[in-house]
């Protein structure tokens, strides 16, 4: 636990992301059927038994129905499937004692566990900044999804609190380099902490970024499988090609930094025919030379 964690005034409780991850899987596999119905009378009961039959027994039923009765009348989707699914798994403590409703308003502070999925170059102030998504883990307002600018001095700072080497590489050491930062692509992939602060705000805001140990540890062990320690790169790119620079995505390899693998197409940024990157946060798709250098900067 780092200092910002140790100074907030707020304890963090442990997350077991991986477990609360792999029960929303299972949720989503056992109500995939119900996907494109309507959810009422009949389909929104069996919907209820699908979810109830896969979270932990000691959970009252009428808690999982009244935590689904949102969705009655409405013609479930991939989308809406997956919100709840993960809503309900990530609050199975909460799920004991009374219905988890989807997120409103922050009514209490708490440490949210946070996974940096996409980032982009943007230009803010006339500097160049990244614009990063991160989906709420777990706690009250999972899954939403937090969208901000960070700086590279800020990617930076947070590139060595939460797993990266502190030292730069020396170019006379023999041993191969471990868990160097070079660029903010990088940190798609790392966990963190985020400090919800109460309040009655349009979407969760957070006034702290701090790191669990576990969420370190975690860090960790996917920058060793980009360093290609003990593991071996799917495509046969040796060592010098960096995972940020790889066009495969998280459907074919767990060290990309990539939701999907890159395809072929028209680059938004230089308009050359490219491999490119088809989930962008701020602009259309981007080939991987454009996404890597300075010059892909889109105004916010």
């Amino acid at each position: 636990m780092d200092e910002s964690v140790a100074d907030s005034g707020v304890s963090m409780s442990r997350v077991a992301v991986m477990r609360v991850l792999r029960l929303r899987d299972r949720i989503r596999g056992r109500a995939r059927p119900y996907i494109g119905q309507v959810i009422a009378g009949q389909t929104f009961d069996d919907l209820v038994a699908a979810f109830a039959g896969q979270l932990p027994a000691a959970i009252p039923l009428e808690n999982v129905r009244e935590s689904l009765r949102y969705l009655a009348g409405q013609t479930l989707t991939a989308e809406s499937l997956r919100d709840a699914a993960w809503r309900l798994a990530a609050n199975t403590s909460v799920l004991r004692r009374r219905a988890v409703q989807p997120w409103v308003v922050q009514s209490v502070r708490e440490w949210a566990p946070v996974l940096i999925l996409r980032m982009s170059a943007v230009l803010m102030h006339s500097r160049p900044h990244w614009q990063v998504a991160m989906p709420i883990l777990a706690g009250s307002a999972c899954p939403l999804i937090i969208v901000e600018q960070w700086s590279p001095e800020k990617c930076r700072m947070l590139a060595v609190r939460g797993g990266f080497s502190r030292r730069r590489p020396s170019k006379q050491s023999r041993e191969p380099s471990r868990r160097v930062y070079c660029h903010p692509l990088q940190l798609c992939g790392l966990r963190l902490r985020v400090l919800l602060e109460a309040g009655e705000t349009s979407e969760p805001r957070y006034s702290r970024i701090g790191f669990a140990a576990s969420d370190i540890a975690a860090n960790r062990r996917l920058l060793d499988l980009r360093d290609r320690r003990n593991f071996t790169c799917p495509r046969g790119y040796p060592p010098t090609v960096l995972c940020h620079q790889c066009p495969a995505g998280w459907n074919e390899c767990p060290a990309a930094v990539r939701l999907e693998s890159c395809v072929e197409g028209q680059c938004s940024v230089c308009g050359q025919i490219r491999l490119v990157d088809t989930r962008s946060v701020t602009s259309g798709p981007v080939c991987l030379r454009c996404q890597c250098l300075p010059r892909h900067i889109c105004p916010v």
